[in-house]
């Protein structure tokens, strides 16, 4: 009889041929390991039953760990650093190496000044100018990132981190997104890239990358989404990721010439008046902010820009005719936006295929656009009030249409279609 623990393991292996017996009910013999892959512990213990997840610390236990950490005097030291350190402890999101090793950093850090330093940074998703996090913490975490089976499927994970921190993400929203950037390129069909965007989420789950949040939705941890950031700037995937901060302005003096994806979504923008020269980037997302203004020529320096979110501008009644420049173009979200009318100047979007017009409910105008989209393989206009009748007419052009909603607001409506 025995016990043998594992740790760590990233790969299925054959017990019996490095020479443990399977252990049985009749010999009392355990094998316990640890994973942060969920395929490998299918694939080493098919019976889901034995499987435990280790979830996040919960509050109070997160607390303490960290106060081990960092110190009793440290959090003594000022009557408001007790109250600080939780917030910084709420950053760590219960992930224990996140608290031990934030928790060390901290533990010479005396005056609320610092602290509050620190907050900040840890919600700027810069965490890794505490000491230990670049050279230690983060490392031990893009293990995982490393196994991943290749660069397409590197690339879509860091580009969840271009969605705000805590953010629940729509899959569908997210792997139509990887197509317009190209990232599914390899399949030919729409139907086969989806599928294919699926298996990439699932596989980022298994290795503990994402969050499930339903049948619908994922979620990236906080930390994680901080390493992911890390693992960008470091690389040749040059990001600006501004989402979900606050933010009141565009923001300015940035050499953009390197930018390839760029997202302030999630803020309190209201206008767009600054061009920038973004030669390289390939998506920009705009989405949730309170833009009214977007100057003529704010696309106009944009010519690799692929994916484009202005979803959720409710105070954007107008696009600017400029956006006929972006001639690479692939996904445009203008959804749940106040827009009155398409400009004409969308015919120059050759490439399009994913247009989304869901929600616009001021929507009156399209000059006889859709049929120019010859490439178009998602149309939505759920909830849009423009005429059925007139996009239905235009629709006979659209060889490549894979996905249509629609609302009718008659049942003549309805029946013409039929």
């Amino acid at each position: 009889k025995f016990a043998l623990l594992l740790d760590d393991i990233w790969e299925w292996f054959d017990l019996t041929r490095a020479g443990v017996p399977l252990p049985t009910q009749g010999n009392g013999s355990k094998v316990i390991f640890t994973t942060r892959r969920r395929d490998v512990c299918c694939q080493m213990q098919p019976n889901m039953d034995n499987n435990i997840r280790v979830e996040s610390l919960p509050p109070g236990e997160a607390f303490k760990l960290f106060e081990e950490k960092v110190g009793s005097e440290t959090l003594q030291m000022h009557p408001d650093i007790c109250k600080l350190a939780e917030a910084v402890v709420e950053e760590c999101a219960g992930l224990p190496l996140a608290l031990i090793t934030i928790g060390r950093a901290m533990a010479s850090k005396r005056t609320p000044h610092e602290w509050k330093y620190a907050i900040e940074v840890l919600r700027q998703s810069t965490a890794s100018v505490f000491p230990g996090v670049g050279k230690e913490m983060f490392p031990k975490l893009k293990f995982s990132y490393d196994c991943l089976a290749d660069e397409k499927v590197k690339s879509c994970f860091l580009y969840c981190s271009l969605y705000p921190e805590d953010k629940s993400i729509e899959k569908d929203e997210l792997i139509h997104c990887w197509i317009g950037e190209g990232l599914l390129d390899e399949h030919t069909n729409l139907s086969s890239a989806r599928n294919r965007g699926h298996f990439i989420i699932g596989s980022l789950i298994d290795a503990c990358l994402l969050e499930k949040q339903g049948n619908h939705r994922i979620k990236m941890h906080d930390v994680i989404r901080d390493m992911a950031l890390w693992i960008a700037g470091e690389s040749e995937e040059k990001f600006f990721v501004k989402s979900g901060v606050q933010l009141k302005e565009q923001p300015k003096d940035k050499k953009w010439e390197e930018v390839i994806r760029m997202s302030v979504m999630d803020n309190l923008i209201e206008n767009l008046t600054d061009i920038l020269a973004c030669p390289n980037l390939q998506t920009l997302f705009l989405g949730r902010n309170r833009l009214k203004v977007i100057i003529n020529d704010f696309f106009n320096f944009m010519p690799m820009l692929r994916v484009l979110d202005l979803s959720h501008n409710m105070n954007l009644k107008e696009l600017p005719v400029g956006i006929g420049n972006l001639v690479s173009l692939e996904h445009l979200n203008l959804s749940f936006t106040h827009i009155r009318k398409l400009p004409i100047e969308l015919k120059a979007l050759k490439n399009l295929k994913y247009l989304n017009l869901e929600r616009t409910r001021r929507l009156r105008i399209i000059p006889q656009l859709i049929s120019s989209f010859s490439k178009l393989q998602v149309l939505k206009m759920e909830g849009c009030c423009y005429q059925c009748s007139l996009v239905l007419e235009e629709m006979e052009h659209l060889n490549y249409l894979n996905v249509l909603t629609i609302t009718f607001t008659s049942t003549s409506e309805l029946e013409k279609a039929l």
